[in-house]
């Protein structure tokens, strides 16, 4: 019996999720939806959004212990909004959503 017991759980060990890296998760559109890309790693410079992403950006999740600059043009430059350290932001206000073209994993807004 208890062997048995042993090894329901190790069944249910082996196959329960893992726990995902923690990661700085941009999407397209508001609540999460459309999926545009995934960071893990603090960045040294901004990086500029993809062509099918930007001006695209409308919420995020950053699961990072990071901050996370946001700014409106290329290369780091224009007005810039700071995602904090283990945040959401299901939506943009209007002067931010749909204006993103770079973002710095790593950075706050100065």
């Amino acid at each position: 019996m208890l062997r048995k017991l042993l090894i329901s759980a190790l069944g249910v060990l082996l196959i329960a999720p893992m726990a995902a890296d923690a990661a700085l998760q941009l999407y397209a559109d508001k609540d999460y939806k459309t999926w545009l890309g995934s960071f893990s790693n603090k960045m040294s410079s901004p990086r500029n959004m993809s062509p099918n992403a930007n001006d695209r950006l409308s919420s995020f999740k950053n699961e990072t212990g990071y901050y996370v600059a946001f700014y409106h043009d290329s290369n780091g430059k224009g007005r810039c909004f700071t995602g904090n350290p283990h945040s959401k932001a299901p939506w943009f206000a209007p002067w931010d959503d749909n204006k993103v073209s770079s973002f710095h994993l790593g950075r706050s807004c100065q």
